[in-house]
């Protein structure tokens, strides 16, 4: 992995050093190391970063953990914890914000160097992944019906009239233009069906019509929803969407 660039976000300087050292060693390129979280941010966004190692207890306004967060929702790029603490409340934090794992210190060269290569691959592998989805999503929605089975009866839904579907404890509901249906099912069954005409599942619970989208919605703490054509409610988008739908909708 040869002209990786990393970023090191520590607020210790000599560890900071010792990191830097141990990663040019392998050999890595850092360009930069900071303490803080805000300066990390202002750095990716003019400079090409490919993973980021930061540690969780920053002293800053934005700890390890927000920083990670908005880099999240803002940015493509992998990050990895370094943390001093190996216990059960540091691990589910790390878990919370969808980074790729996270480091023990006093950081061991062998598990860095597995660490970076298994966070670069994966991300590789994501990145593989939401451009099928965004390619997918960017197709022409052809005009096709499907079928829905409601009480005793057989319905016909076109599906230039599907706005979006929600699951709510095993019942799938679709919202048309003008109504409001549903059968006993599974959303991931839909998901599949309806991946290749213009339908996005941008939450565990919904599958939104992409060109029935009428805007995106920033909301607090780094999240989003979408405003759909004939309807008020909004609808929210899973934090590892956010970044597929912002691609899809930019025309």
């Amino acid at each position: 992995m040869k002209n990786i660039r990393i970023l090191v976000v520590e607020d210790e300087h000599l560890i900071a050093l010792e990191i830097k050292k141990r990663l040019e060693d392998i050999g890595y390129k850092v360009p930069k190391i900071t303490d803080k979280g805000k300066e990390a941010i202002e750095y990716i966004e003019k400079n090409k970063i490919d993973l980021i190692l930061m540690d969780i207890e920053l002293n800053d306004e934005l700890n390890g953990i927000d920083t990670a967060e908005i880099i999240n929702s803002n940015y493509d790029i992998p990050v990895l914890y370094l943390t001093a603490y190996s216990d059960d409340k540091t691990l589910e934090k790390a878990k919370k914000t969808m980074v790729y794992g996270y480091i023990v210190k006093p950081i061991d060269e062998n598990k860095l160097k597995i660490n970076i290569e298994m966070a670069i691959n994966k991300h590789k592998l994501e990145k593989e992944k939401t451009k099928k989805e965004v390619d997918n999503g960017k197709k022409l929605l052809e005009k096709k019906k499907i079928s829905i089975k409601n009480d005793d009866e057989t319905l016909l839904i076109n599906l230039d009239d599907l706005v979006y579907i929600e699951v709510e404890e095993g019942v799938v509901y679709f919202f048309t233009d003008n109504e409001k249906l549903s059968e006993n099912g599974t959303l991931k069954y839909w998901e599949d069906k309806l991946e290749d005409y213009g339908f996005y599942r941008c939450h565990k619970n919904y599958i939104v019509k992409l060109n029935k989208v009428e805007k995106l919605i920033t909301g607090k703490n780094n999240t989003y929803h979408l405003k759909m054509s004939n309807y008020v409610n909004e609808i929210p988008i899973a934090r590892d969407k956010i970044k597929p739908i912002k691609e899809i909708m930019i025309i």
